[in-house]
């Protein structure tokens, strides 16, 4: 081996350790970045070149680095994908489920049975003393209050539904920009690796953004037959390749926009969640107060209606009485004008110019022991309403609790076999600089030996 060749052997050493060390540096850099899988160079010797002569020693020609890996582990990072769909989605849940909770039960004495309690109570006081004007006013009054909780409600509810409708064509919007950029990263890799060249950074924002997808729809990854990655959505494919498909919003539903007829499946994410809100959960609370509603003013109509009650129902100034409540669900019911105007046109009693007669208000009173809706009262059926929604926040919270636990697990897996250790980069680090430094002084050495050889020419 020649100085010349020694020096060159040097060099290569100088050049690896060098690369070695911007890695490292690069490692220590993004400890904290999200997504980041730590990077290694892998050092190889240089092929040797032929011998000068038959008897010459055959040695290699320094080294080079061969590659830069990345400590990736698929199986984990698809566990993650699906983790972060359930998380999504029960996240969403969770934080939706409470916004209703507050409005169904916006506090003590202020939920829909408080409501009921106290309007058949005032009825109760009312056919106690009817000639007591204080109570047909307490009546109005707690009817009011009574029709106003279900109006808030009701309304309240369909503000949620509408909120639904917009988030979901955000998150829409998001997908589709998202599916975009993992096209172009899956165009970029795929051309990098044709190439040669391992793209670990490009490579570690694919896995962000595949996550990031995943969270909101629960997509799943799949490898094509031409080993192109598949992001798969509901069995179709959002992104396959280079090729992005786009979803879109009709009638608040989630389709494809290339087939608007054709719905796009999706069982996780950001997206299942609203859509069983819009879908489920918000119907059925509206519905339930529709039926309370409904069945309230038709029942108290009934009675006292003097068209409708068979034994009669009068005014307190002798009057045949009309309906109590206007509307029959819970966005429209209302006390009647009326009534609204002058409390003297609530019925109490059954007959003309009866004084003491309560017995219309007694059998309005009644209506909260009644069995009207299924085997319950409006009362037990408003309470009811109270539990489930207690239930669906607490079940969303446990769900979504299991779930955030168990894609800890999974990251701090990821993390172990991919994250960044700084005491190991430190620790690394010594061993490049002390390689580096021994390679330069054998380059010094080699060049010192040059010198001394030259000089003795002359």
């Amino acid at each position: 081996m020649s100085l010349f060749t020694t020096i060159n052997t040097a060099l290569s050493g100088l050049l690896a350790q060098q690369q070695a060390l911007e890695i490292t540096g690069n490692n220590v850099a993004n400890a904290q970045t999200p997504g980041y899988h730590r990077q290694q160079a892998v050092l190889s010797g240089s092929p040797a070149t032929a011998p000068v002569s038959p008897s010459a020693i055959l040695l290699s020609a320094g080294v080079n680095v061969a590659d830069i890996t990345a400590s990736r582990n698929a199986f984990l990072a698809r566990q993650s994908d699906g983790l972060s769909g359930q998380v999504g989605r029960w996240s969403l849940g969770q934080q939706s489920l409470t916004s209703i909770q507050s409005v169904i039960a916006p506090g003590s004495n202020l939920d829909l049975s408080s409501m009921l309690d106290n309007f058949f109570g005032a009825w109760q006081q009312l056919a106690a003393d009817p000639e007591t004007s204080a109570n047909r006013n307490a009546v109005q009054s707690a009817g009011e209050t009574l029709a106003n909780t279900l109006n808030n409600q009701a309304n309240q509810l369909s503000a949620l539904a509408q909120q639904t409708t917009a988030d979901l064509t955000t998150r829409v919007d998001k997908i589709n920009t998202l599916a975009d950029t993992l096209a172009q990263l899956n165009q970029q890799i795929a051309v990098a690796q044709a190439s040669g060249t391992t793209p670990n950074d490009l490579l570690d924002q694919q896995e962000t953004t595949r996550n990031a997808i995943a969270q909101l729809a629960g997509t799943t990854t799949l490898s094509g037959n031409s080993g192109e990655q598949i992001t798969n959505l509901g069995g179709r494919a959002l992104v396959e390749g280079a090729v992005a498909n786009h979803l879109s919003v009709a009638n608040g539903q989630v389709v494809w926009a290339d087939q608007p007829s054709q719905a796009a499946t999706i069982h996780s994410g950001e997206i299942a969640g609203i859509q069983e809100l819009q879908q489920t959960v918000i119907p059925g609370y509206q519905t339930q107060l529709d039926d309370i509603a409904r069945t309230l003013a038709n029942t108290v109509n009934a009675l006292h209606n003097n068209a409708n009650n068979a034994t009669g129902a009068y005014t307190a100034t002798g009057t045949a009485a009309g309906d109590f409540f206007t509307g029959t669900t819970a966005a429209s019911i209302a006390v009647d004008p009326g009534i609204v105007a002058d409390a003297g046109q609530i019925a109490a009693a059954k007959t003309a110019s009866t004084p003491g007669d309560g017995s219309v208000a007694n059998a309005i009173a009644q209506v909260a022991k009644q069995l009207l809706i299924g085997n319950q009262t409006l009362g037990q059926a408003a309470q009811g309403m109270l539990g489930q929604i207690g239930t669906a926040v607490q079940s969303a919270q446990t769900n979504l609790q299991a779930s955030q636990a168990l894609q800890t697990q999974v990251q701090t897996q990821q993390a172990s076999q991919s994250g960044v250790s700084i005491d190991e980069e430190m620790s690394n680090l010594l061993v490049y600089q002390h390689a580096y430094e021994a390679s330069a002084h054998v380059m010094s050495v080699a060049n010192d030996m040059l010198s001394t050889f030259l000089s003795d020419m002359h």
